[in-house]
């Protein structure tokens, strides 16, 4: 169940990287960008930890650039 809720949360970031931040036209200054970072997270960790590390990410996100 785990590893299912993980691809699934990661096909929502791929589509989140490909329809949303390419509308608002926003480049992230940072490699790898959060997303990448958040993908490769749920696929090494599971949903459960990459859910957290995702929340934290964004908690932290200065988005501003």
């Amino acid at each position: 169940m785990d590893r299912r809720c993980a691809v699934l949360a990661r096909l929502a970031i791929r589509l989140y990287r490909m329809l949303v931040s390419r509308r608002l036209n926003r480049i992230c200054l940072f490699h790898p960008s959060c997303s990448q970072r958040d993908s490769a997270y749920f696929q090494e960790r599971g949903f459960v930890d990459g859910l957290r590390r995702t929340r934290s990410q964004l908690q932290e996100c200065k988005g501003d650039y």
